[in-house]
């Protein structure tokens, strides 16, 4: 655990991890409209404040404020994504509006390829979205096309340089400040027993 609380990896994080990677393939899993992230996902009807509340005790600062988003986030919901979803992102880096994400891996440790990755913009060193970056040479304008072009600027790896990973493993649960460049690595397989599944909490802070 860094001091920073950057970034905080818990191992054999569910008591219990073959039962829920068994449920989460049970459920209806769907294309989320506008989604810059591969894959599909879907909700469980199972409570999973506790499971919340227990990444939260990781975390040394107060994040029990509401989520602030107009659409909400559904805590707990779960992702599979597959090699072809891969073609298909939008970008390779991005940035989140919350303060900590956490994800939970749910693929057996023999199928398990990359994991979350971090980068730093390579025109101004930064590893957070701030004004720096937006002021900087190259970086998209607004006007027409803004979202397109910010995705597709995100997406060029010449404007990125990888300065580490977090490998995923089964039962490894990975609780990362959501505004540092950051991306997934390792989408494969070519079925829902055989892909990337991961299970994902969203947290937030008062001062936003």
């Amino acid at each position: 655990m860094l001091k920073s609380q950057s970034i905080i990896v818990i191992d054999d994080f569910y008591h219990n991890p073959i039962e829920i990677r068994k449920h989460a393939l049970t459920l209806d899993y769907k294309q989320k409209n506008g989604a810059t992230y591969p894959g599909m996902e879907a909700t469980s009807e199972r409570n999973w404040e506790i499971v919340r509340n227990t990444l939260m005790s990781y975390i040394n600062e107060d994040v029990s404020a509401p989520c602030p988003k107009s659409d909400g986030f559904a805590q707990g919901k779960f992702r599979i994504a597959v090699a072809n979803d891969n073609k298909k992102r939008l970008d390779n880096v991005h940035v989140d509006q919350q303060k900590y994400s956490g994800i939970i891996y749910l693929t057996p440790n023999v199928l398990c390829q990359g994991g979350v990755a971090f980068y730093k913009h390579k025109k101004t060193g930064e590893v957070f979205f701030n004004k720096t970056v937006i002021q900087s040479k190259g970086f998209p304008t607004v006007g027409d096309d803004f979202h397109k072009r910010v995705l597709s600027y995100f997406k060029d790896d010449n404007n990125w340089d990888k300065i580490g990973e977090i490998p995923m493993r089964f039962n490894r649960a990975v609780i990362i400040m959501a505004r540092v460049f950051h991306g997934s690595t390792g989408i494969f397989g070519d079925s829902m027993e055989t892909g990337r599944l991961t299970q994902h909490f969203e947290f937030y802070t008062y001062d936003k």
